[in-house]
């Protein structure tokens, strides 16, 4: 199903204009993200809060003056609190969120493999546990591959 989409895709993109092929790019990866049967994302709720979280200590880390403290309630106040009484704990944080998102990452791919699952859909594991992190990962660590006699 990837293939035959990627060949729309190709066919189709001479005659769009540029927004329009970054969109139908992302419709299409988001398809042949859900297509694989070994892949399952975690719940919206999760990819908003992990993501949100990631960003809000991206940028509380390396351009503190951007982040709105007044319209995040009490972890606007924490990172304010943070962010002029103890920056040198929002760069730890910022190291251990990478660094944990990458162990995770290496050991989804190893789990990947060991049950069988084809390289195509192992990336997909990587990238979204390193983005995703646990709440992804759960869903690698309860798959049950379908056992060929």
């Amino acid at each position: 199903m990837v293939s035959v989409l990627s060949g729309i895709a190709l066919l189709t993109v001479s005659s769009m204009s540029l927004p329009s092929v970054f969109w139908m790019v992302s419709v299409l990866s988001g398809i042949a993200l859900l297509t694989v049967s070994s892949m399952s994302l975690p719940s919206v709720f999760w990819m908003v809060s992990v993501l949100s979280g990631i960003a809000l200590l991206t940028l509380a880390t390396f351009t503190p003056a951007v982040v709105p403290h007044e319209y995040l309630g009490p972890i606007g106040w924490l990172t304010r609190y943070l962010v002029n009484e103890w920056p040198a704990i929002l760069n730890i944080l910022m190291v251990f969120t990478i660094a944990s998102h990458t162990v995770e990452a290496c050991c989804a791919v190893n789990t990947a493999k060991n049950k069988s699952i084809e390289n195509p859909a192992r990336r997909k594991w990587l990238i979204s546990v390193f983005v995703f992190g646990y709440f992804s990962y759960r869903h690698l660590l309860a798959y049950k591959p379908n056992k060929s006699k």
